[in-house]
């Protein structure tokens, strides 16, 4: 015998929110050739990025030079990115989650490449999608626990304040 437990709502229950939050000048591991700036306008007074000039990585992710690392822990499910930035005059960065699932990664080696991000030469917020996939947001498909964000400089002259990791995907 088989006895099935359902039940019907009027609306769906509410899905507990769960954002992590992370200053990219306090990553787990910042590359050496990233720049450190004080600001009074970025979240913390500080903020991270490369100068005009620094070399383009347009192809290819850079070396660990240009990679800063955050460990971050969810409880599992779909998470979106999305990350506080000036684009001028680049507009683009290589983010990846080792271990993450999305119909979104192309490259073998799990590298998302943003560009081009919401141009704008004031701190402002856009969602990492992938320049390969016709700009679709990447969704994240993370199991529970602790999971590491790499997130390298593709283009000269970006700069990133802060990074938010989200279930909320609306």
């Amino acid at each position: 015998m088989c006895i099935y437990d359902f039940r019907l709502y009027r609306s769906a229950p509410s899905v507990a929110s769960e954002e992590i939050w992370l200053e990219a000048e306090l990553a787990t591991d910042l590359g050496p050739s990233w720049r450190t700036y004080d600001d009074p306008g970025a979240s913390g007074g500080r903020h991270i990025g490369s100068e005009d000039g620094d070399g383009d990585e347009n192809n290819d992710p850079p070396g660990a030079e240009w990679v800063a690392t955050y460990n971050f822990t969810v409880s599992g499910g779909v998470y979106r990115i999305l990350a506080r930035i000036i684009t001028t005059p680049g507009n683009s960065f290589w983010v990846r989650i080792p271990g993450s699932s999305s119909p979104q990664i192309t490259r073998e080696d799990g590298w998302i490449n943003t560009n081009p991000m919401d141009d704008g030469d004031t701190w402002h917020w856009d969602e990492i999608h992938n320049d390969q996939q016709d700009d679709n947001v990447v969704n994240f498909t993370l199991s529970a626990g602790q999971h590491t964000l790499e997130i390298a400089k593709r283009e000269d002259g970006i700069l990133l304040d802060a990074v938010l990791i989200t279930n909320q995907l609306e």
